[in-house]
């Protein structure tokens, strides 16, 4: 691993959002508890049911579909 670079262990929180003709859609990636919280759904799930296995490949297709990251949370 390279030096100063953050890894994703480091994480606390990240919160991706994207715009919609409904209403802003909000994703947040909780790395301490391993879940994903939807704003549309007002439900948090387990990382491993949105099909991906590791936070990285989530934040991967997350910025595919066009979210964009607003906040990271780290921890200390």
């Amino acid at each position: 691993m390279k030096r100063g670079l953050k890894t994703m262990t480091n994480w606390k929180k990240r919160t991706f959002k994207r715009k919609r003709k409904t209403g802003d859609s909000t994703i947040i990636l909780n790395y301490l508890t391993g879940t994903v919280n939807f704003s549309e759904l007002s439900s948090e799930v387990p990382l491993i049911a949105t099909g991906y296995h590791t936070f990285q490949k989530y934040v991967e297709y997350l910025e595919s579909q066009g979210y964009e990251e607003v906040k990271a949370c780290f921890q200390q």
